[in-house]
């Protein structure tokens, strides 16, 4: 009984400075006395109380830690998600809802739910067209009567302050001049969208969606004066029964169609132009996709659409596009052959950052010295093809064989538009002849194989054969050739 008491007195009772004298005394009912000094001198602290204080400090700081951090996260996403989202949602309690029902809204649909081919029209107008819309309905010619209105007295977007003017020489030879301007006086494109994009990434977070029916990307609605045909076009594989949204070409029909182009010059042009039903329609030539709440897309041309040998078609523009990106391509050209399984590429390159290209791989900043070279060639063209490949473009579509071209491609070359648009045919009939030599090195066997085939000849004779044999039977083919010239 002693010991034990003695054991928990050492356990609990810890201090280094103090003696302490305990005396216990225990009394039966005989009266019998139990007594029992104890004294401690300076103890050491208990293995108990080390473990239960450090357990409790350690548990401590790290939820007082936890605690702390999602304090912070809380305030943070009140201030600057939760507290914008509920002060918007203030503001316009009580407000007029028509301008969100309106947005909300069916803009277009078939004027015969029962013919997928019929046109479409907007949902004002089903019945006939309209040769001017409503009087309450207002149109873009207020905009700039409203905008004088309104912000006479602001600054215009163009207010930069001229740093500097440089002479800035073409590769036509003109000389342009080129002005160095500052910053901008209010907030930029690219300082508002990195605002909207932190906002949204919050709110969807939160799980928020979108109120509106933001047809972002689309080329809205027909008008109350004209209306929309979506033809088939077999063999683009375009139907106005496809799932889930009808396709096929744009047709635009109504009065505000002209009858045709003047004169002899647009004779040709004027084939364009169809009559259906009593209505007069112009066919754009244009791919559309028309969504349920009647806004069209345009998803592709009819005449970038080339159809190759093995029955797949080849978009040129979405090709051109996506090699567009690459910053040493100035501007390109896609070919596809219908007698061909596969598609040739012509460069013109940006010669600024094709100078910087081709001095990092190659040491030379003159990249006109370098378009013949295969290993130049090649590079370029597995640049082209990673951008093809991440910019989704299938494998029969992307470029197996590119030509770099050395003149510039202008306007006054008549290769582009002056809108900068590719001339194909006058591209076409430029680079005919390069272009036939892509194709015919394609079919021809590369460098590559025929060295292979070499080597694994070789590698057959050394292994098979004594080479001195061989090297006889050569010397006496030979001169059996030269006897019999």
């Amino acid at each position: 009984m002693s010991k034990t008491i003695r054991i928990l007195l050492m356990i609990f009772c810890n201090h280094n400075k103090c003696d302490y004298q305990f005396r216990m005394k225990l009394q039966s009912s005989n009266d019998f006395i139990f007594n029992d000094s104890i004294s401690i001198n300076r103890m050491s602290p208990g293995a108990f109380t080390r473990l239960f204080s450090t357990t409790v400090n350690t548990v401590f700081r790290r939820f007082l830690l936890a605690l702390i951090r999602a304090t912070l996260i809380y305030i943070i996403a009140f201030l600057f998600v939760h507290l914008p989202t509920f002060w918007n949602y203030i503001t316009t309690l009580g407000k007029d809802d028509r301008k969100r029902n309106r947005q909300r809204r069916v803009r277009a649909k078939l004027s015969d739910d029962s013919n997928p081919s019929s046109p479409y029209r907007a949902v004002e107008v089903l019945d006939e067209l309209r040769s001017q819309p409503e009087e309450d309905v207002e149109t873009l010619a207020v905009i700039p009567d409203l905008c004088l209105e309104r912000h006479a007295d602001k600054e215009t977007m163009d207010v930069r302050e001229i740093l500097d003017v440089e002479d800035e020489k073409q590769p036509t030879g003109k000389v342009f001049k080129k002005y160095v301007l500052g910053e901008y006086k209010f907030t930029t494109y690219r300082e508002a969208c990195k605002h909207i994009d932190a906002i949204g990434r919050g709110l969807l977070s939160l799980g928020a969606k979108q109120e509106y029916d933001v047809t972002v990307g689309r080329a809205g609605y027909p008008l109350v004066s004209c209306e929309i045909r979506l033809v088939d076009w077999i063999e683009g594989q375009y139907k106005n029964t496809d799932k889930p949204n009808p396709r096929g070409e744009i047709l635009i029909g109504g009065k505000v169609v002209a009858d045709g182009y003047f004169g002899e010059a647009g004779r040709k042009e004027n084939e364009n132009f169809k009559e259906i039903e009593g209505t007069r329609y112009f066919c754009t030539g244009d791919i559309g996709e028309c969504f349920p709440d009647g806004t069209l897309k345009i998803i592709d041309r009819k005449k970038d659409l080339v159809k190759l040998r093995g029955g797949e078609y080849v978009s040129l523009t979405k090709v051109e596009m996506a090699m567009s990106k690459i910053p040493i391509i100035e501007n390109c050209c896609l070919c596809a052959s219908a007698s061909s399984e596969y598609t040739v590429a012509l460069i013109c390159p940006n010669t600024k950052t094709m100078s910087n290209f081709t001095e990092k791989n190659f040491g030379e900043k003159d990249w006109h010295k370098l378009v013949n070279d295969d290993e130049f060639i090649e590079l370029v063209l597995k640049e082209v093809q990673q951008a093809c490949n991440k910019g989704g473009i299938e494998r029969f579509e992307t470029p197996q064989k590119i030509k770099i071209v050395t003149e510039p491609w202008t306007p006054e070359t008549g290769l582009v538009t002056d809108a900068l648009k590719l001339k194909r045919k006058a591209i076409e009939q430029k680079y005919k002849d390069d272009i036939e030599d892509l194709y015919e090195e394609r079919k021809a066997k590369p460098k590559s194989e025929t060295k292979k085939i070499r080597k694994t000849e070789e590698k057959k004779i050394t292994s098979n054969e004594n080479p001195t044999d061989v090297a006889k039977d050569v010397i006496s083919n030979d001169n059996e050739k030269k006897k019999e010239l």
